[in-house]
């Protein structure tokens, strides 16, 4: 039976999560069962319909190099002359090997489109975070990632997510490095975003 210690105990889960930087994370590979462990808690959201619009693709191993070239050159084709550095596209390039696990995150909306797209667009969000919480649970962590090249229209083909599909950058997943400690979080009382009528 449902209960307020068991409310309290996903409280506590939902104030737990944290998004954790390349920087702080293992290289080392990852099960693949805790992989798929991660990506079963996303369709467990609200969705009107029913549609499942969200749509992923997973890159591990020798999988990302084809992912880091296409970051590199969405860098290139996104950057003006005038501020592109070679040292930031080589770092893009880079980047695929600071983390095991890189998940692409899309959308693609059912055809007719019987709801508003932002319906679809905010089921996918709540899908990630279903994710986020099952991969805070197992010790994992994972970050949202949404830099200019994990969004351009080039990455979006690559990943396989045109138009009318849509493309929301990448979650990256790993075990954190060691002596990470785990951040604490802080937000504002919810009480001051709340506006109650009783009358």
């Amino acid at each position: 039976m449902p209960s307020l210690e068991e409310a309290r105990h996903l409280l506590a889960a939902l104030e737990h999560r944290r998004s954790i930087g390349l920087k702080d994370m293992s290289p080392d590979p990852i099960d693949p069962a805790l992989i798929d462990l991660v990506l079963s808690a996303a369709p467990w959201v609200p969705n009107h319909g029913r549609t499942e619009p969200w749509r992923f693709t997973v890159y591990t191993g020798e999988g990302r190099r084809a992912l880091g070239e296409t970051l590199a050159e969405s860098y290139r084709l996104g950057t003006p002359a005038e501020g592109f550095k070679s040292e930031a596209q080589e770092d893009f390039r880079g980047r695929v090997w600071k983390a095991p696990v890189w998940i692409a995150v899309g959308m693609t909306p059912p055809s007719p489109l019987r709801f508003p797209v932002w319906e679809e667009i905010m089921a996918v969000g709540m899908a990630v975070q279903n994710m986020h919480l099952v991969a805070d649970s197992l010790g994992l962590g994972m970050r949202w990632a949404s830099w200019m090249p994990a969004l351009h229209a080039h990455t979006a083909a690559f990943v396989g997510l045109p138009a009318p599909s849509e493309h929301f950058g990448f979650v990256y997943l790993a075990h954190p490095r060691p002596g990470f400690e785990w951040p604490k979080g802080e937000r504002h009382p919810i009480a001051g975003k709340i506006r109650r009528v009783t009358d």
